[in-house]
């Protein structure tokens, strides 16, 4: 079987488009968009509207974004102090972040609640906590969360002895220095690359104990610099005019994300199985040649620009516009994208199906390909799906953990809720981040 493969090449508006292949086969697909969000900017409220909950805000010459009032925390005023009662008014200015970019006819959604990415943390100002990706496995959760807490209590600890030892040493003098209420105004997510640090500690031979502690103090570095660049962003936010832009983030940050993200898919599909990252030209090779992923023992990083044609990224892209995809065993499937839901119908096509046994052999087949398809179209929101009828509630049992499974082995949070009494799947998905 061909070695797991993810293809990066430039698609469209110099996007990067990264498809993952495993056994020859393109199994998902992600985009890193040059034009990201994440932008952090001072917006002034064009109009507010109660009944909505909601305020438009410009947040530069061009654009306005929509912004839920539960979405500006208290403080994010800055013309004027704010309570938990006081809505934004036309005029007001605010420091907000894009959290989505604007696409087609939707406006850009924004969010008061801050945050910067580090390579290993997210650093959430007024989003108080601590959490770790659910793409890490909960047992290590639990003990990188409990390292983090040890280690931010004892560091903070260290901070207040050494400021009560000499009162004129400053909290930035020193690598730990967080102040003794962070916790009240900052949270923090271990990052994916938090977990895939510690599983490489492991195959180094360090114990379970020695490497959590070794990602949380570098996770505490990286936190401490973060929150130095976050008070710098909210103290300017205060003297720049509407408009200004405080900080966007690097169009190679985005990449690296995704990249992240389709590499653990593909541990997860094959473990064990080496990575092979085939970049369709020299920039996108630049970029990732000096990355830690590139350094993985199990990950060859080169570059080929023909990569396109011979990977077949166009007949890729194509398949995914049409409306029926073929299964092997002759019935196929058809999909319809609305605005309010996807719809996906299972027919039996040119398969001759005669018992129970061999409809749950199409509908188990379908539903491979329908979440492949789900995974490579990057669908969003609702799915519903109408599987072949079967007879046997054994049979629906074995459809379910089908679907159950699959769905907790997409990249981007999908769940399978329930098969509704006139045999219809429903399936929900998270936009992609």
């Amino acid at each position: 079987m061909d070695e797991n493969r993810i293809l990066l090449t430039r698609h469209h508006n110099n996007d990067t488009l990264l498809v993952s292949f495993t056994g020859g086969k393109p199994c998902y697909l992600t985009q890193a968009k040059t034009n990201t969000g994440g932008a952090i900017c001072v917006g002034r409220v064009e109009n507010a509207i109660r009944n909505l909950n909601a305020a438009f805000v410009r947040y530069d010459d061009k654009e306005i974004g929509y912004l839920p009032f539960d979405e500006i925390p208290k403080g994010a005023f800055l013309n004027r102090a704010s309570g938990k009662d006081a809505p934004p008014r036309a005029g007001d200015l605010v420091t907000v972040q894009v959290r989505q970019t604007a696409h087609g006819t939707k406006q850009a959604k924004l969010t008061g609640y801050l945050t910067l990415h580090g390579h290993l943390t997210v650093l959430g100002f007024e989003k108080k906590g601590i959490g770790c990706s659910k793409a890490v496995s909960a047992q290590v959760r639990r003990q990188l969360v409990a390292a983090w807490k040890e280690i931010l209590a004892l560091r903070q600890s260290e901070e207040a002895s050494r400021q009560s030892e000499e009162a004129s040493r400053t909290a930035a003098d020193t690598d730990s220095a967080l102040p003794a209420d962070f916790s009240e105004h900052f949270g923090v997510i271990l990052r994916t690359e938090a977990g895939a640090y510690f599983d490489r500690l492991l195959s180094e031979g360090k114990t379970e104990e020695t490497a959590s502690k070794t990602v949380a103090k570098e996770a505490f570095r990286e936190v401490t610099g973060l929150f130095r660049q976050m008070k710098t962003l909210v103290s300017e936010a205060a003297a720049r005019p509407a408009g200004s832009v405080l900080y966007k983030p690097v169009a190679s940050d985005a990449v690296q994300e995704q990249l992240l993200r389709s590499f653990h898919f593909l541990q997860k599909a094959s473990p064990g199985t080496p990575v092979d990252i085939v970049c369709a030209t020299d920039a996108l090779y630049e970029t990732l040649r000096s990355s830690e992923l590139a350094a993985h023992r199990d990950v060859s990083v080169r570059v080929n620009p023909e990569a396109d044609a011979i990977y077949g990224v166009k007949k890729i892209l194509d398949d995914l516009t049409h409306r029926v995809v073929w299964l092997k065993s002759g019935a196929y499937l058809v999909i319809e994208e609305t605005e309010a839901m996807t719809v996906v119908d299972v027919n039996s096509g040119k398969y001759t199906a005669k018992k129970d046994d061999d409809f749950l052999k199409v509908n188990l087949e379908a539903a491979d390909e329908i979440m492949r398809q789900i995974r490579l179209r990057d669908m969003s929101g609702i799915v519903v799906v109408d599987f072949i009828n079967m007879r046997e509630g054994a049979s629906y049992t074995q459809l379910k953990e089908r679907l159950a499974a699959l769905a907790a082995f997409d990249p981007v949070f999908t769940r399978f809720h329930d098969i509704t009494a006139l045999g219809l799947a429903e399936i929900t998905r998270a936009a992609h981040e």
